[in-house]
């Protein structure tokens, strides 16, 4: 599936920011997962990330967990690349949280009649993925976004 959403202010500039002192990114884009989780994975290019992080630089993230049932899920999260640059990075908390930080700590300011899109890829998985099949639905992403 594809998120896409479009920011334009109407009559005045609008600023979006986090805060700097907090280390808490701004965020267009977050995905909260319901409670409990049971081990989960969480990767991207780099291999596993282990540890909740903050302001962490990725090319795409993938969290995977099963619930208390034993139900298995997934979801890996692609940014499109003409997305604009954000220097917030992600937050990963492996209690079932993703942030994508655009625009981050430093922020930004949307002028009247100017639209900025962000687009993500997300894909909705039942089985644990690696990463060379990531990257493939990643790649597939990316294709579809440029037709």
């Amino acid at each position: 599936m594809e998120l896409k959403l479009t920011l334009q202010p109407v009559s005045c500039p609008v600023t979006l920011a986090g805060d700097r002192k907090l280390r808490k990114n701004f965020s267009c884009f977050a995905w909260r997962f319901v409670k409990p989780i049971k081990k989960p994975f969480i990767q991207s290019a780099n291999g596993e990330i282990k540890d909740d992080a903050l302001q962490i630089e990725l090319p795409w993230i993938d969290y995977y967990s099963d619930d208390a049932k034993g139900h298995n899920w997934g979801l890996a999260v692609f940014p499109d690349s003409n997305n604009p640059p954000f220097e917030g990075g992600w937050a990963v908390r492996h209690y079932g949280m993703i942030v994508a930080g655009w625009p981050g700590c430093k922020g930004t300011t949307l002028q009247p009649g100017k639209q900025v899109t962000l687009r993500y890829g997300m894909i909705l998985h039942e089985k644990s993925l690696t990463a060379p099949e990531l990257l493939e639905l990643k790649s597939f992403f990316l294709k579809e976004a440029n037709h």
